[in-house]
């Protein structure tokens, strides 16, 4: 018990960066979407590819935009590549 209360004292004390943010609190679906989404597919393509309702789609991507802190794609896409541009 000791380590696991030690594990989730450092958890709330760290600094995450962006990028931190993303893996940590991304869902498995989020990050597919998030792929898509980063390779110019519009919500229809992306529905059918993982064969998810127009609803189920746009509430993931909400669920993104809110994550990271993003009200359009266009500053998605634009977040998503100075962070890569920043990892180099």
């Amino acid at each position: 018990i000791f380590t696991y209360v030690k594990n989730i004292l450092h958890y709330l004390t760290t600094e995450f960066s962006d990028r931190q943010i993303i893996i940590l609190t991304c869902t498995k679906r989020e990050k597919e979407i998030l792929s898509l989404l980063l390779k110019h597919y519009d919500n229809t393509q992306i529905a059918d590819m993982l064969s998810i309702s127009s609803g189920t789609l746009k509430a993931h991507i909400h669920n993104i935009y809110s994550k990271l802190d993003v009200t359009h794609r266009n500053e998605l896409i634009k977040k998503i590549d100075d962070l890569m541009k920043n990892d180099k």
